[in-house]
């Protein structure tokens, strides 16, 4: 797997809706959000504060689905820096007890940024709140 040198400025961003999403934004790398709905927890070392991309979610006929990243060079270790892994640990936290405050319709995938009832996500909903977050950043900056 290819591993990322510098994983960028990373900054604390606030909820944009009904959870924050961390992880680094880059300066230096404009263009379409990052897609993390197949991030699995399984793939997360926050003790070595890194994580592995081995997979994506795409939709395929129709359907949402799992799948391998398109080429070799997308399949990676990505290194955290340390206000990512605090933040994943937080959201790992809150993300718990969501999960038991609907254990009833959670259905686990043990996906790091599930749905509301633990499924993956739809990449047009996070699509939209990533809009709203950047723009939260930026009034930051």
């Amino acid at each position: 797997m290819r591993r990322l040198g510098n994983p960028g400025r990373a900054r604390s961003v606030g909820t944009a809706g009904r959870r924050a999403v961390p992880g680094p934004v880059s300066r230096r790398r404009p263009g379409p959000a990052p897609r993390p709905h197949g991030l699995r927890w399984a793939d997360v070392d926050l003790e070595a504060s890194k994580l592995e991309v081995v997979q994506s979610l795409q939709r395929v006929a129709g359907r949402l689905q799992f799948v391998r990243p398109k080429t070799s060079d997308s399949e990676r270790t990505v290194p955290l820096p340390p206000i990512c892994v605090e933040a994943l640990r937080e959201h790992r936290r809150k993300q718990f007890a969501e999960r038991s405050d609907r254990w009833e319709e959670w259905t686990e995938h043990g996906l790091v940024f599930p749905s509301r009832c633990g499924t993956p996500m739809e990449p047009d909903n996070l699509r939209r709140s990533w809009g709203a977050i950047r723009k939260a950043v930026a009034s930051v900056r």
